[in-house]
């Protein structure tokens, strides 16, 4: 009797994580790009600016900090020395000179 609970358990975290993983999908097909990597750059860095992959301040675009670099879809922050989102933003944001 108890091998039916453990398989029925089995097949209930079975059946979770696959409607996760379908819940999440629509994310990433349309296109949600997550450019900082956790295993590059310096992610205690990251986290003490608090970086974010979306800015909630559209003035505050990583795309125009004076530390960005374009390089595509995802650009290049000399702070992190590491990819980040240009629409992210971080607490050491500068602006960019015109």
């Amino acid at each position: 009797m108890l091998t039916n609970r453990t398989l029925s358990r089995r097949r209930l975290l079975a059946l979770a994580a696959a409607v996760g993983s379908c819940a999440a999908a629509p994310a990433f097909a349309a296109g949600a790009e997550v450019c900082a990597k956790p295993y590059a750059g310096d992610r205690q860095q990251r986290d003490t600016a608090h970086y974010a992959e979306d800015s909630p301040d559209p003035q505050r675009l990583c795309s125009a900090c004076n530390y960005f670099e374009d390089r595509g879809k995802c650009g290049n922050c000399r702070i992190f020395e590491t990819q980040v989102n240009p629409a992210g933003t971080c607490d050491s944001w500068s602006a960019r000179a015109n």
